[in-house]
Formats: structure tokens, sequence, C-alpha cells
């Protein structure tokens, strides 16, 4: 009986320290836990759009907000963004395209800017001051506002003479290929 006993109180013990543990491990390091939901919508469309000219930007942005009583908030962040130039072939109908003789005339819809975005995971927030219960916030509108500036910019750049040129160069060899006449491109006025 003393040899029973001997080992049974050491077992239990033993069960119970394990029971113990794994409850204050489950307390103290509990699992992470991720729980996700999606519920997805996808809408198609047609896109027609030739993307000819990208420019990839940078531009360091100060945002700072002016308070009255309170310090202003400011943040400085390293935008990296990118805008493209392009021409929407859906645009083109049947009686911009002519033939005469030798020649095929094409005549395109003028060029625009496809997009301007910025790539947040090539940008960086560099410093905030004063932004500890808004800089949610004021980083969101930092970037929105940046956004506007890219836009600015590339239009005020060469971005659609260059879609022009590059229109030029890619299209003309690709539709005389094509129709083994001479092709003259023109764009809408």
């Amino acid at each position: 009986m003393k040899l029973i006993t001997k080992l049974i109180i050491p077992l239990i013990v033993l069960i119970v320290g394990i029971m113990a543990w794994e409850t204050v491990k489950a307390n103290l390091f509990p699992k992470k836990e991720i729980v996700s939901s999606h519920d997805i919508a996808i809408k198609i469309e047609t896109l027609g759009k030739l993307e000819l000219v990208k420019y990839k930007i940078k531009d360091v942005v100060e945002y700072e907000v002016i308070k009255r009583f309170l310090p202003n908030t400011k943040a400085v962040l390293m935008i990296a963004g990118e805008a493209v130039g392009c021409i929407d072939l859906q645009k083109i109908k049947q009686e911009d395209i002519s033939e005469d003789g030798e020649t095929i005339t094409v005549i395109l819809p003028q060029p625009e800017l496809c997009y301007v975005k910025i790539n947040h995971s090539e940008s960086k927030v560099y410093d905030t001051k004063f932004a500890i219960l808004e800089g949610a916030t004021l980083l969101d509108k930092a970037y929105k506002e940046a956004e506007k500036q890219l836009e600015k910019t590339v239009l005020a750049t060469s971005i659609m003479q260059e879609t022009r040129q590059t229109a030029t160069k890619i299209l003309v060899p690709m539709l005389e290929n094509f129709a083994k006449k001479k092709v003259v491109l023109k764009f809408k006025e």
C-alpha cells in the first residue's frame, strides 16, 4: 500500500501540475485567433484604354494642421506614386477611319490621364508631431492631399504630348504591318 501511495501521490501532483500549467499558459500566452470574413462583389467592365506612358514620381510632403489653441499637428511623408497616360480606343468610331488609295488615316481620341495613384508600399512616414489623438486622420488627409498634388503636377508636364508620340511609335508600325498600307494617325481636336 505504501508503494501505491508513493506512486499515486506524485502522479496526481504531476497531473494537477500539468493542468495548472496549461491553464496558466493559456491565460498568460493566449493563442492569437484571427477571424476573417469576406463578402466580395465583382463588377466587370470592358476596358479599351491603351496605356502608353507611365511616370514614376517621388514627393516629400509636409502636411500641417494649424490650430488656434493646441499645438499644430504635422506629418512628413515621402510619397512614391505613378501616373499613366493613355488613349481610350473604345472612343474610335467607324467614321474615324478612312482610306485613300494606299493610305489609311485613323483619328484617335485625345490622350487622357488614366490614373494617378500613390504606391503605399513604397511610401514612408518620416515624422509626425503632436498627432497622438488624430494620427490616422492626419496621415489619411496628408495622403489625399499628396495624391491631388501629384495629379496637378503630372498634368503640368508633357505627359499628354509623350502619350501622343508613343501612340504613333507603337500603333503606326503595327497597323501598317496588318493593313500593308501607309497609316497616318491624327488626334481629334
